[in-house]
């Protein structure tokens, strides 16, 4: 449409006003007044057609041929403006949905495996791993919140199943961000408490390895020869029933921790 009345302007309009004026010299008074009226776009005909095309474009005025001109080429101009920067926005609001459906995707793959820890480097790693992804699902749930309030403004611009399909698209990204984001979140969380206990159980055996190795150096000294007197054997015993007592005490300290998995602990 632009295109045309461009043409028209430079085509058969610059010719129109081109060739009338030559006729001016030519012309009486009379027709010469009635020529430049006909030129200006006062005459009832001219100005009937041209009002009528500005009015398809939303216009009202009744301006002369040249002015008519004018008008129609600012306000295509003004249109295409608009639909240059409605179709930037839709460009942008696709991909910043096809951004979070790959952040979606990549998040499925980063949780579709069982977390296997068996020890304090390995539970850190993971918990690394689960923190930077619990971060993306925060910033992703403030991209999603601005799209779905984008979708919302372009509903109205699009047809009915247009509509229904948008709206499908956004409920089914949201609840799908829902779910992945409630997955890592709580694998975070159960990381977090592992770590704790797992920290807790190696501080426990590092505490009972120190006690045992106390323990191999009493049973080393009462090793040795004992004296021939009662006194004698009856200190030694003193010893025994002491460190008796101490193995005791340090297994009740030990609580539940699970002897056999000690060795996996670094």
């Amino acid at each position: 449409f632009e295109t045309d009345t461009k043409d028209f302007g430079d085509g058969k309009l610059s010719d129109l006003q081109k060739h009338g004026n030559s006729l001016l010299k030519e012309c009486s008074d009379p027709d010469k007044k009635r020529l430049q009226a006909l030129l200006q776009g006062e005459t009832r005909t001219k100005r009937v057609q041209m009002v009528e095309r500005v009015r398809q474009l939303g216009r009202s005025n009744d301006p002369n041929v040249g002015d008519e001109y004018e008008v129609l080429s600012k306000e295509i101009q003004e249109k295409l403006a608009s639909l240059a920067d409605l179709l930037q926005g839709r460009k942008q609001f696709e991909d910043e949905v096809n951004h979070c459906q790959h952040w979606l995707n990549e998040a499925e793959v980063a949780t579709s495996a069982e977390i296997r820890a068996p020890n304090v480097g390995l539970l850190e790693e993971q918990l690394a791993k689960y923190d930077k992804l619990n971060q993306e699902a925060d910033q992703m749930r403030s991209d999603l919140e601005r799209i779905i309030d984008q979708g919302k403004a372009i509903l109205p611009t699009v047809s009915e199943a247009d509509k229904l399909t948008l709206s499908e698209q956004l409920n089914a990204i949201k609840d799908r961000h829902a779910r992945i984001a409630g997955l890592i979140r709580d694998r975070s969380n159960g990381l977090k408490d592992q770590l704790i206990q797992c920290k807790v159980t190696a501080a426990k055996v590092a505490e009972s390895v120190q006690f045992m190795t106390g323990i191999q150096a009493e049973l080393k000294e009462l090793s040795k020869p004992v004296g021939s007197k009662v006194e004698d054997v009856q200190g030694m015993l003193e010893q025994y029933e002491k460190i008796l007592s101490d193995l005791k005490a340090n297994k009740s300290k030990l609580g539940d921790l699970q002897l056999g998995s000690m060795g996996d602990l670094q």
